[in-house]
């Protein structure tokens, strides 16, 4: 007599990998992808495993189904990715060059003795360190 078994293997995930820990978009509107590499306990990769793209804060970039983020305005968020039961966060940043992104402050003198009026300056800066104009 002769017996036929169905045996059924599966790849338990380990760990997820993204091929940065952080992005950088430049513009709104600007896109990328971070792609991931999918892991099981023996090191080897998972093929085309199923995937759930999450933005914590779409107000800043939203990620689609396929893992394209697009930015939506100047800020910060994290992208979170799952897969089965694990899931990883990446960073996001979105600077929008010509938009306010820091103050510069210096004071005039430099030293000053008590009571003396002390004079600052202050400047409007770009991600790229320029003065923004109007500010």
């Amino acid at each position: 007599m002769t017996t036929t078994a169905q045996v059924r293997v599966l790849q338990l995930i380990s760990r997820l990998v993204f091929q940065s820990p952080a992005i950088t978009l430049s513009g709104i509107g600007s896109q990328t992808t971070n792609p991931a590499t999918i892991f099981d306990g023996q090191d080897q990769v998972i093929p085309s495993t199923p995937m759930t793209w999450t933005s914590l804060n779409p107000a800043i970039a939203t990620i689609n189904s396929a893992g394209v983020i697009t930015a939506v305005s100047a800020g910060n968020t994290r992208i979170q990715l799952a897969v089965g039961q694990l899931s990883s966060l990446f960073d996001v940043r979105v600077v929008v060059p010509g938009a306010a992104n820091r103050l510069n402050i210096s004071t005039v003198p430099t030293a000053v003795t008590a009571g003396t009026p002390l004079g600052m300056h202050v400047n409007v800066v770009d991600v790229n360190g320029n003065i923004v104009p109007g500010t």
